[in-house]
């Protein structure tokens, strides 16, 4: 969508992607977090970007859908998102190759997922519950079925747990700075530690001087490995770009990471360094320098839910558990294919619980 009816959509789903979700839900995302480490458990190896995907989609499922998928469910909506992307966006696969009996079993599991979150989502069962995501499309569908038709609804309710996995590819980046980085992985630890030493802490507890560094450990993780470097746009009307002309209807890649790599806007731009974000540097603050999410009217409308959670769940990893990397002189390699993610090889353990885990 583009114009009037973007604009429409965007404000309709403005509610149930907002940090105010994460705010109120605090304490499911801390509860879904320590369930996800019973799972992992002490001393076994675990698929880096897989394990964190599994855990950030159960919590975005949560708190956008308000309900508990299954792994096996979670799985196989990223079996068939990643095989869709191949296919329809990147052309490199032909469209037969959706219709294996291994992509129609993982089909039936999306339309039977999509099937529960609207059953899910009827006024009996929705009420005296916290609005969700889905809650705000059932009633712009309901108020305008012409606008967002019920054939559209099974992509609409899907795609918050679409964007949990690319969340998820996200944060395993993080645990492997986190991993590499020990004098960052302590300093951060400190900071959890004073935050749940009186138990979970509130949304007003996250102020940005208790959550300085986990705050900008991530956003500097957004900045060295961007999930999304690149948008794919048609151009709406002629331009010119270095004098160069851009035609009408012209598919124009905007790279809005590039940015993130010069020098002219970032000292050292491949170092992992949180202190660019502290004065007087405020490298990120130079127009045009800091794109995490995007840019234009298309900008992420979850930007600032994700934030939250990841530094949320950064704090609530960092607080219970010392993790290593397995091996532990694995160097990063990226998989750039249907996204940038660390490739297969990125695996860690859990080597001990700093804290216990409450019953």
């Amino acid at each position: 969508m583009d114009g009037a009816d973007h604009y429409r959509m965007r404000k309709a789903a403005r509610a149930g992607n907002s940090r105010a979700v994460v705010e109120d839900r605090l304490a499911e995302v801390f509860s879904l977090g320590r369930a996800s480490f019973r799972h992992w458990g002490v001393g076994n190896v675990l698929p880096g970007e897989m394990t964190c995907q599994r855990f950030i989609g159960k919590q975005i499922a949560r708190l956008s859908t308000s309900i508990d998928p299954s792994v096996e469910i979670l799985d196989g909506l990223l079996a068939y998102e990643w095989r869709a992307l191949l296919v329809y966006v990147l052309g490199m696969l032909p469209a037969i190759t959706l219709r294996t009996p291994a992509m129609r079993r993982a089909h039936k599991a999306v339309l039977d997922l999509y099937a529960h979150i609207h059953t899910d989502h009827s006024p009996a069962q929705r009420e005296n519950k916290r609005r969700d995501l889905v809650d705000d499309l059932m009633d712009l569908h309901q108020s305008d079925p012409q606008f967002l038709p019920e054939t559209d609804l099974e992509f609409a309710f899907i795609a918050p747990l679409i964007a949990g996995h690319y969340v998820g590819s996200q944060m395993s980046f993080m645990l492997y700075e986190l991993m590499t980085n020990p004098d960052l992985y302590k300093r951060i630890s400190e900071e959890a530690d004073a935050l749940f030493a009186n138990g979970d802490p509130s949304a007003a507890d996250f102020d940005l001087q208790a959550i300085d560094a986990a705050h900008r450990f991530v956003m500097e993780n957004l900045r060295l490995h961007p999930v999304i470097p690149v948008h794919n746009r048609t151009a709406a009307n002629a331009f010119e770009v270095d004098g160069k002309l851009v035609p009408a209807r012209s598919t124009v890649l905007v790279v809005y990471s590039a940015s993130h790599y010069m020098a002219e806007n970032f000292k050292d731009p491949e170092t992992f360094d949180i202190d660019r974000y502290l004065p007087p540097r405020n490298e990120h603050r130079k127009r045009g320098a800091y794109h995490p999410f995007g840019t234009g009217t298309h900008t992420c409308l979850g930007s600032r839910f994700s934030e939250l959670m990841m530094v949320a769940d950064l704090l609530l990893i960092a607080h219970h558990l010392e993790l290593e990397m397995v091996p532990t002189n694995y160097k990063l390699k990226l998989s750039p294919l249907p996204k940038t993610s660390p490739n297969k090889r990125f695996k860690f353990r859990v080597k001990r619980l700093r804290h216990p885990l409450p019953a």
